[in-house]
């Protein structure tokens, strides 16, 4: 399926099966989320640009934390 991204500014398109989740074409087909193990700082100035309203912010970075060290 042909779609079109906009991600950090900057318009992407690409051919993807239906089926692929969002992140998978965000890591493999785009090759974001590259740090394999982030800094605190890194985390923070990667979702720098996003408001969670939530109030989960930490409890986001957190989360990468804990992904970045499962997969190291």
């Amino acid at each position: 399926m042909a779609v079109s991204l906009r991600v950090n500014g900057r318009t992407r398109a690409l051919t993807v099966d239906p089926d692929t989740p969002p992140l998978c074409v965000l890591r493999n087909d785009l090759h974001l989320d590259q740090t394999a193990k982030p800094s605190v700082a890194e985390i923070k100035a990667a979702l720098a640009n996003n408001l969670y309203r939530c109030g989960t912010y930490a409890q986001i970075v957190r989360a990468v934390q804990r992904v970045a060290a499962a997969r190291a």
